[in-house]
């Protein structure tokens, strides 16, 4: 190894391997997160040649209670994918972050997620919004495309019927999850 600069290593079995190249600090290293739906515009630092994309999709929302003793299915939760990048210092990247599902308003369906997309290269779409009462379905999870790694978002359970019911429970992921209300908004993570 080689005195300023980080070094990527892997521990196989019983000893440490170094599996990239060194990357000299005075580049510098960094990170920044996008969480606000809509376009967002990033420049490659000086000396940047290579970056990690990690997004998510928007979480879908609840489907809307529309009648006593009975409830609606949760929002699916919102694709992930990540991706590593070649890129030229100073070019300008653009993406966008996925907004979150709208909860369903009485008796109606929740709003599906919006889909993020950097670099017209991977994209996460957002969960299917739920479905509203009675014994409402559960939104599906987005779908993933374009990462050295893609994973589909998790579907949503329904809710049930009768008094006494309960809501469907919102995709348990780590991704833009879906609840019992709104949907949360995705996600755009650079790292370099």
């Amino acid at each position: 190894m080689i005195e300023n600069t980080i070094t990527e290593l892997v521990y196989q079995q019983k000893s440490w391997k170094i599996t990239s190249p060194t990357k000299n600090l005075s580049f510098g290293y960094g990170q920044v997160y996008f969480s606000n739906p809509g376009q967002i515009n990033w420049t490659v630092p000086k000396g940047v040649t290579s970056i990690e994309i990690a997004i998510w999709g928007g979480g879908g929302g609840a489907g809307g209670v529309g009648a006593p003793g009975a409830a609606s299915g949760g929002g699916g939760s919102g694709a992930y994918a990540l991706k590593r990048f070649n890129v030229t210092p100073g070019t300008t990247l653009s993406g966008v972050v996925g907004s979150g599902g709208t909860r369903g308003n009485f008796g109606w369906h929740g709003g599906n997620g919006g889909t993020t997309s950097f670099a017209s290269t991977i994209s996460a779409t957002g969960g299917i919004g739920g479905r509203p009462n009675p014994a409402g379905n559960g939104g599906n999870g987005g779908i993933a495309s374009g990462g050295d790694i893609n994973a589909n978002g998790c579907n949503a359970s329904a809710g049930g019927y009768g008094n006494g019911s309960t809501g469907g429970a919102g995709a348990s992921a780590p991704f833009g999850g879906g609840g019992g209300g709104a949907g949360a908004p995705g996600a755009i993570f650079i790292k370099w």
